[in-house]
């Protein structure tokens, strides 16, 4: 909590009301902003580095299948998904690697990946059958209209 406050340049009332957190008249300090560089940190050689525990790594990697399973849905035949797939790959080998306890990248290829796609498979089953049920009856309803629609014009 004490990050997004730094962040945000909120606090906590002190008092106990329904209005919630006011604005800071102040800048954070050295110390909220080192904890702040502690999980995102930015530097020149290798880019942005942001730090996960393995839960949120986890929930990180199903939410990126999960949004690759519905871009890869609602594209259409040739169009490619170049775009996030290179992204998405290295998450997959990181959650392999954090899950299988492997310190060194270098053991971590293209099979791995394909393992860590797989387990994620299983864990968002749910989920994605739900995505299918809710598109499915929505492209039943848009026939459904269009048949009513088209018997109500004749």
């Amino acid at each position: 909590m004490g990050i997004l406050k730094a962040a945000s340049g909120e606090e906590r009332s002190s008092r106990k009301s329904a209005r919630g957190a006011r604005p800071k008249a102040r800048a954070a300090t050295v110390e909220e902003m080192d904890e702040l560089m502690y999980y995102f940190q930015d530097t020149a050689q290798r880019g942005a580095e942001l730090k996960l525990t393995a839960a949120e790594l986890t929930a990180l990697a199903e939410l990126v299948y999960m949004g690759n399973y519905v871009v890869d849905v609602g594209k259409k035949q040739g169009q490619g998904g170049e775009k996030y797939s290179e992204v998405s790959h290295k998450i997959f080998q990181n959650f392999y690697a954090v899950r299988n306890r492997i310190a060194d990248m270098a053991f971590v290829g293209e099979d791995e990946a394909a393992d860590a796609r797989d387990i994620l498979d299983g864990r968002t089953q749910i989920y994605i059958a739900q995505f299918e049920k809710c598109a499915f009856r929505k492209k039943l309803s848009e026939i459904f209209e269009k048949i009513e629609n088209f018997l109500s014009d004749k």
